[in-house]
């Protein structure tokens, strides 16, 4: 009888063992399944017309397709490809509506056309890509191509880490990251021949990819910041904003890089691009140092201790405190306001003050001042300290204009004179955030001024593509007649002679011709800080325009460190004086 029930219950434990494991091997598999399906991304579709280079004469032909496209978005996407340690022989550029160029370098080479030189050195149009500051110095190394305004994706993405989870930081993991897309990187074609003298299929579509998705990144990223932008700032209830919050909405979020064939067709198109531009403050031409992380190191976390931040190289921050909270005094010995020690030392220099403290430096006037703080509340009269307004780090800080200088500048001088008030310092990351949060309000401002914001037709200097059209075919005859096709240089003559109009072309007029400054400055152009300011002058309402960036910065940033007496509200003395005379 013993035996049977140890028998039983033997057969109970392996039974229940058994179903055990069959229980946990199910739930793996379900796992497993369930993160397999999760990680399955969408294919990337290329959705541009390639064209491959090899000659100067069919670069001249697609160049004006891609300054076509350049007038839509100042951007382009930018990746190199070569064999080993060869010259870099593919160079790949992609604009961000329809056209990818796959340029054979070292087919083109050493007759490089001027206007491929001129688009590199092009510090406005922006050059991005994973690495691509390291294809800038490499094609400058091997061709003496001079690269400017290259931005690294990886940097961007670090600006918005918050938005998008990549598992890796190179073009693959980004692409699924940002663009919930993957791309083919395969070894065979990645590692292969790229100086062949025809490019395979795989290889066009595989230089192609690289250049395209790097721009669609780009997109996806500023325009994910402009709608959290937005979506920050849902108080704001001027017609604009109801504008920006509907084109926003519409953009769909199964194929975020397709946001840009929404925008250019749309009224925020200046917007984007002034956000995009805003979004690389700092990060142009800068090295990407790769150190090691985790792989969860870019996604969400919460923000840790903020005394504890790493520096940033993005921006150049201050070497010394903007608060010395050195002392002047009236000849009484009573606080007259809080300054730096070059301010102190001035009246010591000059002999207008004594100092009678050393620790803080404290100066007492010799001679009456003309005014003296009408209460101890006054700001001028607090110690400042040295530290982020916004969070209280207390390294790394730059200063930050409340009133941002594009209208600060043209303010009556008893708005600015002698006022700090408007001056707060801010860590690296809240300077950032707080600029990014300004384009907002300059946006709802260039809408109720009727000053655009200085962008495109809105621009001080204009470019005419007519003359660019003339001075590009010139310098393609000048510099490569000998190789370009007899057919191609007779449309390139033609050109001069219809602009010059003259039936052949001298030595004379094709010299003219290479030098044309294709660019003018608009006689009627009115920056957009100026007109903003004159419109407001106009309504006799310039403090409230002042208080109205201060209630914005209160809103969006939320400080928990202002120092004390720090008000929306505050008014200059000079300015209640003298109002009558300067509110005009």
């Amino acid at each position: 009888m013993t035996l049977l029930l140890r028998t039983s219950r033997s057969l109970i434990v392996i039974t229940s063992l058994i179903f055990g494991s069959a229980c946990i091997a199910s739930w793996i598999a379900w796992k497993y399944m369930k993160r397999r399906k999760k990680n399955v991304f969408k294919p990337y579709n290329l959705c541009r017309s390639i064209y491959v280079v090899k000659t100067s004469q069919e670069w001249d032909e697609v160049y004006i397709q891609l300054l076509n496209d350049l007038q839509h978005a100042k951007v382009i996407g930018l990746d190199c490809e070569w064999v080993h340690k060869n010259k870099v022989a593919l160079l790949q550029l992609a604009s961000a509506t329809d056209t990818c160029i796959l340029v054979c370098m070292n087919k083109l080479f050493p007759s490089l056309p001027e206007s491929l030189r001129a688009l590199l050195a092009d510090k406005s149009i922006l050059k991005v890509g994973v690495a691509v500051v390291d294809d800038g110095k490499r094609l400058e190394k091997d061709y003496g191509l001079k690269v400017n305004g290259c931005v690294d994706l990886r940097h961007v993405l670090k600006r918005i880490r918050q938005h998008f989870i990549c598992q890796s930081k190179g073009l693959q993991g980004l692409a699924r990251g940002v663009l919930g897309v993957d791309i083919v990187k395969t070894k065979s074609i990645r590692c292969g021949n790229w100086e062949t003298e025809k490019l395979s299929e795989e290889q066009v579509h595989y230089a192609a990819t690289d250049a395209a998705v790097a721009i669609d990144i780009f997109l996806a990223m500023v325009n994910k910041k402009m709608k959290h932008s937005l979506l920050n700032c849902m108080e704001a209830k001027s017609k604009f904003y109801g504008e920006s919050q509907k084109i926003v909405q519409d953009q769909p979020n199964e194929q975020p890089y397709d946001a840009s064939s929404v925008l250019f067709n749309n009224k925020s198109e200046v917007n984007f691009w002034k956000l995009a531009f805003s979004m690389c403050q700092g990060l142009i031409d800068c090295s990407y140092s790769g150190r090691i992380h985790h792989a969860g190191d870019l996604s969400t976390r919460p923000r840790q201790i903020n005394r504890n931040k790493v520096k940033s190289n993005s921006y150049s921050t201050r070497q010394r405190p903007l608060w010395d909270n050195c002392k002047l005094e009236a000849p009484d010995g009573a606080l007259l306001c809080t300054c730096d020690t070059k301010k102190a030392q001035w009246y010591l220099d000059n002999k207008l003050g004594d100092a009678v403290c050393e620790d803080p430096l404290t100066v007492r006037l010799r001679f009456e001042p003309a005014n003296r703080p009408q209460s101890d509340r006054n700001y001028y009269l607090q110690e400042k300290e040295n530290l982020c307004v916004v969070c209280g780090h207390d390294k790394d800080y730059v200063r930050k204009y409340i009133v941002p200088s594009e209208y600060r500048k043209y303010l009556p001088e008893q708005l600015k004179d002698h006022s700090s008030h408007d001056v707060l310092l801010l860590c690296t990351d809240c300077h950032r955030k707080s600029c990014d949060s300004d384009i907002i309000l300059r946006m709802q401002l260039a809408q109720e001024c009727n000053a655009p914001l200085e962008s495109g037709s809105s621009a001080k200097v204009v470019l005419d593509h007519d003359l660019q059209k003339v001075r590009s075919a010139a310098r393609a005859l000048k510099a490569n007649r000998k190789t370009i096709p007899e057919k191609r240089v007779h449309e390139l003559e033609e050109i001069l002679k219809m602009f010059y109009g003259v039936g052949t072309i001298s030595q004379d007029v094709l010299e003219q011709a290479t030098s044309i400054d294709a660019r003018f400055n608009r006689e009627d152009y009115i920056p957009h800080g100026k007109k903003v300011v004159e419109h407001v002058k106009k309504t006799k309402d310039l403090l409230s325009f002042q208080a109205r960036w201060r209630q914005h910065f209160l809103d969006t940033m939320k400080p928990q460190f202002l120092p004390a007496f720090w008000s929306v509200d505050y008014v200059p003395e000079c300015w209640i004086h003298q109002k009558p005379q300067t509110c005009s």
